[in-house]
């Protein structure tokens, strides 16, 4: 199987021209920054020759676009999630039951967390300015306010909406989770804290009454106790793209110079490995969001 390697988008992007940066793509200068606009990691490259990937990374980044280079093997070798069951967050470090022997973590552990709302979770029977007011209350319980940022509420199931995260027509939802990332015995561990799958009792007088809210409720829990946590929140009200395509960077007429064709993403990561012919979206975001994050 081809080694591929991926140009993986890592935003936030600075201002730049990308008028002699983007031609490679087979986009207008506005078109580009439209799709650079997606405040979440994806791929927006591949070839299996990394040299070609090496020379747009580094147009693109003159250009202030800010883009990862990463080996397609890494992304297939994450391993799925491994979905928490139940959890208790004791004084020195946190507990977390899985179908087989339970993780401790200490509070000093390295982790990545990776926080995910799929756009529109909210549910229809509760108004969204309830549920608002019922989460707030319920995180300024909390001796920490790690959920104010400057554009508002944004960890809290996307109360505080950005515009490039307006609803796209096909796009999939699911359920909100929390991805811990941690290195266990030399292996990377995985363990997904998702809404429908654990009992969130291990939040005490903290637990709300969706299962929603109490995912944004075991991540800012998270965030104050893991302090040497890197945490992401951009997967927050993510609404993925419908037909993703990729730029393949090698040109088939002129071997050896960049060229322009697309092809779908599926395609692409199905050469990269048998194992992400069909993966979920969210899933895929996740995996991006860790691997730029490294």
């Amino acid at each position: 199987m081809s080694q591929w390697s991926l140009l993986v988008s890592n935003p936030p992007h600075r201002e730049g021209d990308l008028s002699g940066a983007v031609p490679w793509l087979g986009l207008t200068p506005a078109e580009a920054r439209a799709r650079l606009n997606y405040p979440a990691p994806e791929v927006l490259a591949a070839d299996t020759d990394r040299r070609h990937l090496d020379e747009v990374a580094a147009t693109l980044r003159g250009a202030g676009v800010n883009v990862v280079l990463v080996d397609g093997a890494r992304l297939g070798d994450i391993p799925p999630q491994s979905p928490v069951l139940s959890f208790s967050f004791a004084d020195t470090r946190f507990v977390a039951g899985t179908g087989s022997a339970p993780a401790t973590l200490d509070y000093t552990t390295p982790l990545t967390t990776v926080f995910c709302v799929p756009h529109e979770w909210a549910a229809p029977e509760l108004p969204t300015a309830r549920r608002t007011n019922e989460l707030s209350d319920a995180l300024s319980k909390r001796r920490s306010s790690v959920f104010v940022t400057r554009d508002g509420l944004v960890g809290l199931g996307g109360l505080g909406r950005r515009a490039s995260m307006a609803s796209m027509p096909d796009a999939p939802v699911g359920p909100s989770f929390v991805d811990l990332y941690v290195d266990q015995n030399g292996h990377l561990a995985r363990l997904a804290v998702v809404q429908d799958m654990v009992d969130f009792a291990g939040l005490g007088e903290l637990k709300l009454p969706r299962a929603a809210d109490n995912v944004a409720m075991f991540m800012a829990e998270c965030e104050s106790r893991f302090k040497a946590a890197r945490v992401d929140r951009r997967l927050t009200n993510l609404a993925p793209r419908p037909r993703p395509m990729v730029v393949i960077t090698s040109s088939p007429d002129a071997p050896g110079e960049l060229g322009y064709r697309t092809e779908p993403l599926g395609q692409v990561l199905e050469s990269v490995s048998s194992s992400l012919k069909a993966i979920n979206p969210f899933d895929l975001a996740s995996r991006l969001a860790y691997l730029t994050l490294q």
